[in-house]
């Protein structure tokens, strides 16, 4: 039987309810038959009728649908009044325990532990089975996955073997595609290379969010993103596309000044973070001075020239190995 489904609820009929009961009828006594898990203290507590209180079918109608919410007992219940003198009776309520829990089976969980999750359902056992504390723990089930970043995984099925077992299947919120958007320079492998998520696992936001800030490191993206969609194929299976906003990625420096040792100088540099789309870095910087300002014999008297060239590739031939290279020539004026 599928649980968390709704009851029509059934309460006692008027026929069951003596009508000669007089209308300033007190109650003397609340008796309690059929609840063998449940203690009558317990049940008396969601109640709002007392002992001395005045007998009335309203009255009795309301206090059956608050023992029903506590989720311990079938619709199938009835109170009959009892009287005891003319103005005295005894209210006694027939209920029907649902069946007790005996056990769980947990099923369709990978990446967390049965043993974790029964941490959380086994305090259940023993007591009749009950929707709302049912209820309670599946929400603490998908919390737990939640904690460690598994923000899909739902329970998606409850149901109860006639034994009194319980079972418990967990949808995990498996990847079914991993696509990308937005990037019309970029590179595909640029992007995939960082995305450490695959087709096929559990879903988790830790490690897409590692993924994302991994792609920003880059340079090459003002903004990324991800939206999340259940697959047309199946609603169990989920589709995450990355949302990419591209950059300028190409920076021109251009300078100037005045010193000692170079004289009157220009500089001029550029750099590429995201060379042809490949996520690769170059950099180009020249510099050109007038020469030693207040020479000397002992000085070279030409021109100071200095250029440099560099190219570095983050990830060497698909390796975590990055690759430097620098290329670099220098001829300036010099007191020796």
């Amino acid at each position: 039987m599928a649980l968390f489904q709704n009851h029509a609820i059934v309460f006692a009929a008027p026929e069951d309810i003596n009508s000669e009961i007089s209308d300033n009828s007190k109650i003397t006594k609340i008796e309690f038959e059929g609840n063998h898990l449940i203690n009558s203290s317990d049940i008396v507590k969601v109640m709002n009728m007392q002992i001395g209180d005045v007998y009335s079918k309203e009255l009795v109608q309301q206090n059956l649908k608050a023992i029903y919410k506590t989720g311990y007992f079938s619709e199938k219940m009835k109170a009959i009044p009892i009287p005891t003198d003319p103005d005295s009776l005894t209210l006694r309520i027939y209920l029907e325990e649902n069946i007790p829990i005996t056990g769980f089976a947990v099923s369709g969980n990978t990446v967390v532990t049965t043993g974790e999750i029964l941490n959380i359902l086994n305090p259940l056992e023993g007591q009749p089975q009950n929707l709302r504390t049912l209820g309670d723990a599946v929400a603490n089930v998908e919390d737990l996955y939640a904690s460690k970043g598994y923000v899909l995984a739902r329970v998606s099925n409850v149901q109860d073997d006639p034994d009194g077992c319980v079972n418990i299947e967990v949808q995990e919120g498996i990847i079914n595609s991993i696509s990308f958007e937005g990037n019309k320079k970029t590179k595909d492998f640029v992007i995939e290379r960082n995305i450490l998520s695959t087709p096929g696992s559990v879903y988790n936001e830790n490690t897409l969010k590692a993924d994302l800030m991994r792609l920003y490191s880059t340079q090459a993206f003002r903004d990324v993103n991800r939206k999340i969609d259940k697959s047309p194929e199946d609603p169990n299976l989920y589709d995450v596309t990355i949302v990419l906003e591209e950059q300028r990625t190409g920076t021109i420096s251009l300078g100037g000044g005045l010193d000692t040792a170079t004289g009157l100088f220009g500089q001029a540099g550029f750099v590429e973070n995201n060379f042809l789309g490949n996520g690769q870095r170059v950099g180009i910087n020249f510099m050109a001075g007038t020469g030693v300002i207040m020479s000397d014999s002992s000085t070279l008297d030409h021109a100071n020239l200095q250029a440099e060239v560099s190219f570095f590739e983050p990830r060497l031939k698909g390796t975590d190995n990055s690759l430097l290279v620098k290329a670099f020539g220098r001829d300036f004026g010099s007191y020796q």
